[in-house]
């Protein structure tokens, strides 16, 4: 209920001395709403996490600790292929998803819980991707490469879909494998 600063911990006992902490993360204003903060980590085994909580300007207030694991998809590197007979459908969850360093904004959103999939085209022609009957407004894109931080744009769309639906249409190349996100755009959690 009140801005929120965010550091996580860790050391090699459960019961460290202010000396033993060694810093892993943190964060200040993770979203628009400039109250949350949020941090993502990979936990190590053989050492406890502490999670400190602050207030900016000494403000203070109920505090609300949500902690997850990501959803499969999340990361690039994890991106769930498509295949089958068309209309191909896939769906996911992003709660707990994040956003990773050196990835593209999707339709000019710079923030949100993008989750991924590729595509390998059967035929030279054009397809259309959309986001209709997620759970809230999201972003879309699509690109070619194989590097998170090293994509080319070849699509993307914010809305055209409808009111909280992306439509993307592009022209693909049999044998390219087209990476696409699925983002939104305002931290929203649901379906996919």
């Amino acid at each position: 209920s009140f801005d929120t600063l965010l550091g996580v911990y860790r050391a090699p006992t459960a019961t460290p001395t202010m000396a033993q902490l060694e810093p892993v993360a943190a964060n200040n204003n993770a979203d628009d709403t400039r109250t949350t903060s949020r941090v993502t980590i990979t936990a190590q085994t053989g050492y406890t996490y502490f999670i400190a909580v602050d207030g900016v300007g000494a403000a203070t207030g109920t505090v609300r600790i949500k902690m997850g694991t990501p959803p499969p998809n999340d990361d690039f590197a994890n991106r769930i292929p498509l295949s089958g007979a068309f209309p191909l459908t896939a769906s996911g969850v992003n709660t707990d998803a994040t956003r990773e360093p050196g990835e593209p904004n999707h339709a000019g959103v710079s923030f949100g819980r993008s989750l991924w999939w590729s595509f390998t085209a059967p035929q030279t022609r054009r397809y259309e991707v959309k986001t209709h009957g997620s759970y809230a407004t999201t972003t879309l894109g699509v690109f070619t490469g194989s590097a998170v931080n090293a994509l080319t744009l070849v699509a993307q769309d914010h809305r055209a879909g409808g009111p909280s639906a992306s439509l993307a249409t592009f022209d693909a190349v049999a044998g390219t494998t087209y990476q696409i996100a699925i983002d939104d755009d305002g931290f929203k959690e649901g379906n996919v």
